[in-house]
């Protein structure tokens, strides 16, 4: 392994530890990079106000509305603080959780018994103001009269992959014009694993992680998306498993992204909204995907306009570690490979 002393450390610039060689990322682990990224979370690069993340240019393809109406000027506020970052383009992506179109297929799939997991869920997908809220017509005019507007806009959504659902979820998909969907995985057998840490309470990690690495497979391999979101979000509460290798999954993965046409997505919503205080992918399946040459996509994961963009400049500086130069553009469920423009020298 080979370390360079005089290197910045390639996520918080400091001098004072160690940056390993990265041609493989195989001498750092997530639990190395987990105390990084979380003293670094909140640093004054990563939420400035007016410094545009270094100058850099990116399409963020990752943000949700949920937190305010569905409004003209709400669009606006995101378009106004990923500026701010240096974003020139803004895919809203909306979970597929608050369109009355999916309901059917969450009940279908979701637990909601009388188990500590089942009335938790019950109660978010029931009760929660903006579960099943909306019609897709609603969004998709929102977004279509943003793009009229002039806003720099794509119109994505995140859907939850439900195993056995892919017929339902392409015909509901092929009705409307969206620029790109991402499949993500929240759910395995019917269990949300990121909506409460106290709900780990008795699972298996490493079996956990296998179920995940599966559904995440068959997510890809159904062809049902154009991005797979934040890859191994199942770490979103620090948990890792143990005595597993996981560079065999990763090269798996890579091939099936690239066998099947998908882009993987960068995602930084873990780092500044969930104890994992990392990125997603784990970065040996980053590097598998860079090695592979697959397509990679960019996203902020904001819940808020004042997240929009928000760390994709570290997200950047990770992807050209690994060598990735390309990312992807999207429209009417086309992709395209754009360039990355170059990290300025002054944030290495």
């Amino acid at each position: 392994m080979q370390i360079h002393y005089k290197r910045r450390c390639f996520i918080c610039q400091s001098r004072d530890h160690f940056l390993c060689c990265f041609k493989k990322f195989s001498c750092f682990t997530e639990k190395d990079l987990s105390t990084c990224f979380a003293n670094q979370r909140d640093s004054p690069l990563q939420q400035s106000e007016d410094d545009p993340e270094g100058g850099i240019t990116l399409r963020d393809y990752h943000m949700h509305l949920e937190k305010g109406e569905y409004k003209q000027e709400y669009l606006k506020e995101f378009v106004a603080a990923g500026g701010k970052r240096g974003v020139t383009e803004l895919g809203i992506s909306e979970h597929t959780h608050h369109f009355k179109e999916f309901q059917e297929i969450y009940f279908r799939n979701v637990i909601m018994d009388d188990s500590a997991i089942g009335r938790y869920q019950e109660s978010w997908l029931k009760q929660s103001p903006k579960s099943f809220c909306y019609t897709l017509d609603q969004y998709v005019s929102l977004i279509e009269a943003g793009k009229k507007a002039g806003l720099p806009l794509k119109l994505g959504l995140e859907v939850c992959y439900f195993p056995g659902e892919e017929q339902n979820l392409r015909r509901i998909l092929k009705q409307y014009p969206f620029d790109y969907c991402i499949g993500s995985v929240h759910w395995l057998h019917g269990w949300g694993f990121d909506t409460k840490a106290e709900l780990w309470q008795g699972k298996e990690v490493n079996e956990v992680y296998s179920s995940y690495k599966e559904v995440l497979l068959q997510a890809i391999q159904s062809d049902l998306f154009d991005v797979i979101g934040h890859p191994f979000s199942c770490k979103v509460f620090r948990h890792w498993p143990q005595g597993i290798e996981m560079n065999p999954w990763y090269v798996e993965i890579a091939a099936a992204l690239l066998k099947h046409n998908t882009a993987m997505e960068i995602n930084t919503g873990l780092l500044y909204r969930y104890p994992a205080a990392t990125i997603c992918p784990p970065l040996g399946l980053l590097q598998a995907a860079a090695d592979a040459d697959c397509q990679i996509s960019f996203g902020s994961d904001a819940h808020t306009s004042s997240d929009a963009g928000r760390a994709l400049g570290y997200a950047l500086q990770v992807a050209k570690e690994a060598r990735i130069t390309q990312q992807m553009n999207f429209e009417h469920r086309k992709g395209s490979r754009v360039l990355l423009e170059p990290l300025p020298v002054s944030t290495l």
